[in-house]
């Protein structure tokens, strides 16, 4: 596993290397992203560049990541100190004994969803009837639609699934063999509206299927043994997440000094996209980081029937509350 982890680890970003040190000693962490840069990641390093982290003793050093998988075994390795994974893959890693848990639930909603050209009068799930629907063979996506369809009582024998692989699926529907795609929000609409061609979407959440999204996870023995950087590494990400809820382009400049020629507009509409996934109505008012437990319970069932999740553990084995800050 070492020689892999070594072969796939990305080119890492240090803080203190980026944006002004700190003149007292601070605990040197390391935090694995889920995938490579983007736009809505940028909270992260805006918590960096406004001194969040250092305010709390801490010096982050965060690499690009190549799939939640990997940043999931990676932590669970002890390769890395803190990760950003989906909540699904970590709650599939975790019943199979990887022994990592979510101290910060940061996107209580995925950006799983449908994607279509502009026009193409898919808004509802009853519009997916006798559509042509792009998919990608054992994505996260492709995965759990067949809850979305069971939600709104719609047969299989309605639609029609076109297997491709991931670069394919915008291709299809830029070029009209698919009528939409499953996929990312956060990227496949950016791939067909750079073609200059414009997008709508509408996500799993609204049409019934809520899966809780993205998560900062740790090892378990991390958060036994040194619970209190745990907590300072999470109120420093949740204080960078309100920042950026609060005022969205304040944050995107921090991208910049970890890679000049990032598209910040482009980014921008990735972030503008994701805030809006931050909460459901269990989190609502809470602090970022706050993790619903009836959307964990929920997600659990889900996966159990469409995912083939094997366990009898709890909801409170895949995540905990007792860092995020009070309100």
């Amino acid at each position: 596993m070492n020689a892999l982890l070594r072969l796939i680890a990305p080119i890492a970003i240090t803080a203190s290397a980026v944006f002004a040190p700190s003149a007292q000693a601070q605990d040197a962490v390391t935090f694995r992203l889920n995938w490579y840069l983007s736009g809505w990641m940028a909270p992260f390093y805006y918590g960096i560049q406004e001194g969040y982290y250092k305010d709390v003793g801490i010096d982050v050093t965060i690499s690009e990541g190549r799939g939640s998988g990997v940043a999931v075994q990676i932590v669970g390795a002890k390769q890395e100190t803190f990760g950003f994974a989906d909540v699904s893959t970590l709650i599939l890693a975790v019943a199979k004994d990887v022994p990592v848990k979510s101290v910060a639930s940061i996107l209580n909603v995925n950006d799983a969803g449908i994607i279509s050209l502009e026009g193409s009068g898919i808004k509802t799930a009853a519009d997916l009837k006798g559509k042509r629907i792009a998919i990608t063979a054992g994505d996260s996506a492709t995965a759990t639609f067949p809850a979305v369809l069971a939600a709104n009582n719609i047969s299989r024998d309605d639609i029609t699934l076109i297997q491709v692989d991931a670069a394919a699926k915008p291709v299809m529907v830029m070029e009209k063999q698919a009528d939409a795609l499953l996929g990312g929000l956060s990227d496949q609409p950016f791939l067909i509206q750079e073609k200059g061609f414009k997008t709508e979407a509408v996500t799993f959440a609204e049409l019934g299927v809520s899966l809780v999204g993205f998560a900062v996870i740790a090892h378990n023995d991390l958060i036994e043994e040194n619970p209190d950087l745990v907590r300072r590494f999470v109120a420093a990400t949740s204080r960078s997440w309100e920042a950026a809820r609060d005022n969205p382009e304040s944050v995107m400049s921090s991208l910049h000094a970890v890679k000049p020629d990032f598209d910040l507009e482009r980014g921008l509409k990735q972030l503008k996209i994701m805030l809006e996934l931050m909460d459901t109505p269990n989190t609502e008012g809470k602090p970022a980081g706050y993790h619903g437990e009836a959307d964990w319970a929920a997600l659990l069932e889900l996966l159990k029937q469409y995912r083939d999740l094997q366990t009898d553990l709890p909801t409170t084995a895949f995540f905990t509350n007792e860092f995020v800050p009070a309100q």
